[in-house]
């Protein structure tokens, strides 16, 4: 039977999470994570390959702003619950919703499209690159002095999950917008069981706690949740926290962190998807005691490409000319950057030789500021077509800090 793909309306969102659920190898849903998915549905445009009245593959994205070196934020969308069913795989169908759904989000006004990868082979065929890049970390609590003594000005509170999910969105959009990369949490965001929301019946209940700072002047600066792992484990070996958010100023940073360090019956802290130049790595004393484990975060692909980069700052007054190839949708071309000493710029499409050649993709992994036009040259990913060309551009596109997302979807 011939599959078409096609905008999916309300009534497809079972169809919709059911689909996902098969190909992500999950549990068949029931009532309770149907109902928890309809809204985070509702907010997504989402696109189903359907074969006769069975949608056999899908692939959401709801509109979100992100921040880009500079602080200025850009409209992008934020790519998820893509896959197609087992049955149907290497038929094209992946190929075709992508097609669709990039051509979608360029309408909407979207400069860019964003998603995090299950596989990692997967995306840059489709003009993603790797934009971010985190860690995973690890320590255990005897390990864990910081080489300074802290004490705290302000102080810490425990709050209730009802209480958090009045307090956390408003510290979130005031301490940790800064970063390129960081992307909005809407209120719908917060309420699902991914975050701070009640989880629906016949899921793994998650005891969460949520700790907030308050300043010396009893200002509330910074947020913190965690879980506690291995919860039976404490009369013998202990087990491990896992921290599932963490943001705020820089006092409520270390006080947040020197609180979960400090936590009773607990052997260590887990830390996933955080920043490669984590500030806790140093604050202590030793360390190399700090496991990071270090994978690809945001994956990138601008649909807009003269409006992102004129949407960044630059580190310098300089020109580059990319010549840009994008054989999956062809938005590619020549394109040329020419920033000022404030570090703002025009982009265009120019007929001048270009400095450098490169992929769509490539332009992705370093639009933000995080990796560098000369390592992916010395992996033969761009060709440097004037001599100095990859300094002069690693000099404009070099930013700190470095890009992060602190929101997964």
């Amino acid at each position: 039977m011939k599959i078409r793909v096609r905008l999916l309306g309300p009534d497809d969102s079972d169809a919709f999470t059911r689909t996902f659920r098969t190909f992500m190898v999950q549990p068949s849903p029931g009532p309770a994570q149907l109902e928890a998915r309809r809204p985070l549905f509702a907010m997504s445009r989402s696109f189903g390959a359907c074969e006769g009245d069975e949608v056999v593959g899908t692939a959401a994205a709801w509109p979100c702003d992100m921040v880009v070196p500079g602080g200025a934020r850009v409209d992008a969308g934020a790519v998820t619950g893509v896959g197609v069913l087992p049955t149907h795989t290497r038929q094209g169908i992946l190929t075709n919703l992508m097609r669709t759904q990039l051509d979608d989000v360029a309408e909407q006004g979207q400069v860019a499209a964003i998603l995090y990868a299950s596989e990692s082979i997967i995306y840059g065929r489709f003009g993603y690159g790797i934009a971010t890049t985190a860690a995973n970390l690890s320590i255990e609590m005897r390990h864990a002095a910081f080489r300074d003594p802290w004490q705290d000005p302000g102080r810490l509170r425990l709050v209730s999950r009802t209480e958090a999910l009045q307090l956390f969105p408003v510290i979130f959009e005031e301490f940790d917008r800064g970063v390129p990369g960081s992307i909005n949490r809407p209120l719908v965001r917060w309420e699902h069981p991914f975050m701070y929301g009640p989880v629906p019946d016949g899921e793994p209940t998650p005891h969460e706690v949520f700790v907030v700072h308050e300043d010396a002047n009893g200002a509330l600066d910074g947020a913190m949740t965690y879980e506690v792992l291995n919860r039976d484990a404490w009369w013998g070996q202990l087990g491990y926290i896992e921290l599932h958010d963490l943001f705020g100023s820089r006092d409520a940073y270390v006080a947040l962190w020197r609180h979960a360090l400090d936590l009773d019956l607990a052997g260590g802290v887990k830390f996933d998807a955080r920043k490669l130049d984590e500030p806790l790595r140093w604050m202590l004393a030793d360390p190399r005691r700090l496991e990071m484990r270090m994978h690809d975060q945001l994956w990138l692909r601008l649909l807009d490409v003269p409006a992102a980069l004129r949407a960044r700052i630059y580190g310098r007054a300089g020109r580059v000319v990319l010549d840009v190839a994008d054989p999956f949708l062809g938005r590619g071309g020549r394109f040329e950057v020419d920033a000022d000493e404030s570090g703002q710029a025009t982009c265009k499409r120019s007929r001048r030789s270009a400095d450098l050649e490169l992929t769509l993709a490539d332009l992705g992994t370093v639009y933000l500021g995080g990796h560098s036009f000369a390592a992916l040259a010395a992996a033969s990913r761009v060709t440097e077509q004037r001599a100095g060309a990859l300094a002069r551009a690693d000099q404009l596109f070099a930013h700190h800090p470095l890009p992060w997302c602190g929101t997964f979807f």
